[in-house]
């Protein structure tokens, strides 16, 4: 008799009460989902000033105290880094209440919302077959960026219509190019490690929107072309670009004969034309003949320059200039009365000019060792032949590497619409380098011609109302073959 697969389910299973960590999970993907569709428009879902992402955090950290009485949650010195640097920002943003408040809190966030970290891996630790459930789910986020994301994008660049909510001046779908790249950078890597099947309108959908969201952000541009260069490094042998590769040359053929007939098309901020591709590319070399670009730039320049000089150079060596107070009028650059620009476009001088030096290096030291204990596991990974692994690897390192760089051109880590993926995936990625050794088979089932599951029983789907993961990763109820070890 053939031995039951390690995910199958017994008919007979009896349902059991899902816990509050599956729960959450699911939950957790919806709100992955809405940011990376609807962007800031999804954040102002709720009232201040609990929004959704402050009820997630909330959440998440019942999940986490849940999942801490049964494993450990800190896999390794930069989860552990990352624990010490949110009770130092604690600290600080505490000191900045009496001045500032709600202010100090919401600067503060920059480095707070690192607690995701901690609570994805403490989530998938605790339950591996949580992992399981959101990277078999990742498909639908996909497609509701091909859908809906990109297009309502350009939609309301183009028409400049659309509904807001009613409680706050905020579109109901309002996204950034740069995020949107970001996103897209996981997307096709999904594609490509075979997590999700290449179909044609799939191939195209992404291609397009890849090639449009250039047009109108350097930053984003820069950060998808590198987070694919990562990927591409830690992807499994077994990964295939070809489609990509073909689809996008030939919608790149078809633009330069737009482009050559001289359409364009003007939104008021930028024009979406050839040219306008290669402006951007010539303004992150710091040689572009577009005023506006080189305008921009300076700005930026000049600004982190400053951060620089009070910093490293400066009176703000050691403690930076706090949270709370707003940078952009502190520092003489602010670009309108109402203060609406609090930080300069760089997450990472963010930390700086409020944390000082000693944070700053501290922030660096973390993402460091991320990248030497991931890339570490994902070429361990791809020699011993776990391509599952090796392609979860592939997608994380996609998105965090372009998430690094979004984020050194805008205020991308300030905010729940970058943070809350990029930490999300930060610490899945760390929990990943642990449950790689204790379970190097649990993603092998989920790429795209690997071999299936039995057909004797229901494939479990929490979403569908089915039960949850154990423990050990295989579903409640279902009868686990024993978990190799590495």
């Amino acid at each position: 008799m053939e031995a039951p697969h390690p995910w199958a389910f017994r008919p007979d299973a009896v349902p059991q009460r899902r816990p509050f960590g599956d729960k959450y999970t699911t939950f957790l993907g919806v709100v992955l989902m809405g940011y990376a569709v609807a962007g800031r428009g999804f954040a102002y879902l709720g009232f201040p000033p609990l929004f959704i992402g402050e009820v997630a955090l909330v959440l998440g950290l019942v999940a986490l105290a849940g999942a801490m009485r049964r494993t450990s949650v800190v896999p390794g010195a930069a989860m552990g880094l990352l624990v010490g640097l949110i009770g130092w920002a604690s600290i600080r943003v505490a000191m900045g209440l009496p001045t500032w408040g709600i202010d100090a809190a919401r600067d503060g966030m920059v480095v707070l919302y690192g607690l995701f970290a901690l609570i994805a891996a403490g989530l998938v630790l605790e339950k591996p077959g949580r992992l399981r459930w959101l990277i078999a789910h990742a498909p639908r986020l996909v497609w509701g960026v091909i859908l809906v994301g990109w297009p309502v994008h350009f939609f309301i660049r183009v028409f400049e219509a659309f509904p807001v909510w009613p409680w706050a001046n905020v579109l109901i779908i309002q996204t950034k190019p740069g995020d949107l790249l970001v996103t897209l950078a996981a997307a096709v890597t999904l594609v490509t490690v075979g997590f999700q099947r290449p179909k044609p309108a799939l191939i195209v959908g992404l291609t397009a929107g890849i090639i449009g969201l250039m047009i109108t952000s350097r930053g984003g541009m820069l950060g998808f072309v590198l987070g694919m260069g990562l990927a591409t490094l830690w992807k499994p042998a077994t990964a295939r670009y070809g489609r990509f590769v073909y689809v996008g040359a030939l919608v790149v053929v078809l633009g330069l004969a737009v482009g050559s007939s001289g359409i364009k098309i003007n939104d008021g901020t930028r024009e979406f034309s050839v040219e306008q591709v290669w402006e951007n590319v010539k303004s992150i070399a710091g040689r572009s003949d577009n005023p506006q670009l080189a305008n921009t730039a300076e700005w930026r320049l000049e600004w982190w320059g400053k951060i620089i000089d009070y910093t490293f150079g400066g009176a703000h060596f050691l403690d930076g200039k706090g949270f709370g107070i707003n940078l952009a009028d502190d520092d003489g650059f602010n670009v309108d009365d109402e203060g609406s620009l609090r930080s300069p476009h760089n997450s990472h001088l963010t930390v700086l000019a409020r944390g000082g030096v000693p944070m700053f290096l501290v922030w660096l030291l973390i993402q460091g060792l991320w990248f030497w204990r991931v890339g570490r596991s994902a070429v361990e990974a791809r020699l011993r032949g776990l391509d599952g692994w090796a392609g979860f690897y592939a997608v994380c390192g996609a998105l965090w590497l372009a998430a690094h760089v979004n984020a050194s051109f805008d205020v991308y880590l300030e905010g729940p619409m970058g943070a809350i993926p990029f930490w999300t995936v930060f610490g899945l990625a760390l929990a990943g380098t642990r449950l790689q050794r204790t379970h190097p088979h649990l993603l092998d089932d989920l790429r795209v011609g690997a071999a299936p599951r039995p057909a004797s029983g229901p494939s479990w789907s929490w979403a569908a109302g089915g039960p949850a993961p154990s423990g050990d990763g295989a579903p409640v109820g279902s009868v686990a073959a024993p978990v190799e070890s590495a």
